[in-house]
């Protein structure tokens, strides 16, 4: 209500038009109620659709880097126990010929994500399994 020329109205009109300008900001239908409802739950599931996107991208990084810690450690492994058979040829040119140490493990990591859903068993039962050589230059 407008208090522009004083509290007291006092013609009838006067007070009518002040009392229906101000009936839809009071009355809240059943429709606009479901609406705003509607409109309220709407922007929450958005909100929870985008924590729930958020939380699935973390855990497929930290399904990549538990698969890359993996794999890195199987390689590892492998290599030392290569290592210790092979005293005489365990050295840093050695180690260096190998090209352990300039291999990129992301794609093999994304490989195994994409197309193994992450399943890496067949990968740590083939580097166990595998033997190391050093061929001379």
């Amino acid at each position: 209500m407008k208090t522009n020329k004083n509290y007291f109205k006092t013609q009838v009109s006067e007070l009518i038009e002040e009392y229906l300008g101000v009936i839809p900001n009071l009355t809240i239908s059943n429709e606009k109620r479901l609406k705003f409802e509607n409109e309220k739950k709407t922007k929450k599931i958005e909100k929870l659709e985008q924590q729930q996107r958020e939380i699935d991208q973390l855990k497929l990084e930290v399904k990549r880097i538990d698969i890359k810690n993996k794999m890195s450690e199987a390689m590892k492994k492998q290599f030392i126990v290569w290592a210790e058979k092979n005293p005489d040829k365990a050295d840093a040119i050695q180690i260096a010929k190998t090209g352990l140490g300039k291999m990129n493990i992301d794609d093999l990591v994304e490989h195994y994500l994409l197309e193994h859903d992450g399943n890496i068993e067949g990968f740590l039962e083939r580097v166990s399994n595998s033997k190391i050589s050093v061929v001379d230059d």
